[in-house]
């Protein structure tokens, strides 16, 4: 899939997971929410940085991601650690599924973000394990990039 721009209406990013895995493959997921988590997700009150996601009876589910409960909901408020159910086409659970049994690969949420109709999506990623070689080449890489900008504009 074409990855969409939509840097202004970021509700949160997981940093730790372009560190810690390869990101081979993209989708974008909606999300099952009930009304006081949209709430909370809208006042960035979310954090899916120990997140991750399985395939379970042809559904995909986020487990471990935490949603704070809205102040303002009463009684009416939802368990802040539930699995939430991700909203994605048969073709793509499919194939998430296929990856993650023949390859070993790990479905990690990227990032959560608001849509241009106004709806909570999820950019979830097929990823592969970085050993810790290749964290400190990734790093190093980055460092000299860094390098190289800096003094090209000397």
């Amino acid at each position: 899939m074409k990855k969409k721009e939509h840097t202004d209406n970021i509700i949160t990013i997981n940093r730790k997971a372009r560190h810690d895995y390869t990101v081979v493959e993209t989708f974008e997921a909606g999300i099952s929410l009930v009304g006081s988590e949209v709430k909370s997700c809208v006042a960035k009150e979310v954090s899916i940085s120990e997140a991750y996601c399985v395939v379970r009876g042809g559904e995909v589910f986020m487990l471990q991601s935490m949603i704070a409960q809205y102040a303002n909901s009463s009684y009416m408020n939802h368990d802040k650690s539930r699995e939430r159910r991700l909203l994605l086409h048969k073709k793509q659970i499919r194939k998430l599924q296929s990856e993650v049994e023949k390859n070993g690969m790990t479905i990690i949420p990227l990032d959560m973000h608001i849509a241009e109709n106004g709806r909570i999506k999820l950019l979830i990623g097929l990823c592969r394990g970085r050993k810790h070689a290749d964290k400190r080449d990734a790093i190093r890489k980055r460092d000299t990039n860094i390098e190289m900008k800096r003094l090209a504009r000397r």
